[in-house]
């Protein structure tokens, strides 16, 4: 769930909170690896809480 005030973000501002290329992060979306949401056919969006939830989990797998 999203923190009030912050709103979905798109592929270029989500690859930047994420440090990666817009490119990866679509490969990453196309294949489900990454939390995103879909509107209609074209529109991908990205919730930034989600994302900072997937980077913690995939820290916490590498520590383990």
């Amino acid at each position: 769930m999203m923190a009030p005030g912050e709103r979905l973000m798109n592929r270029h501002e989500a690859a930047k909170l994420l440090g990666i290329s817009p490119r990866k992060l679509h490969d990453l979306s196309k294949r489900g690896d990454i939390p995103c949401v879909r509107i209609g056919t074209a529109s991908v969006r990205y919730d930034p809480e989600a994302l900072r939830d997937w980077v913690k989990r995939a820290q916490e797998t590498r520590a383990a």
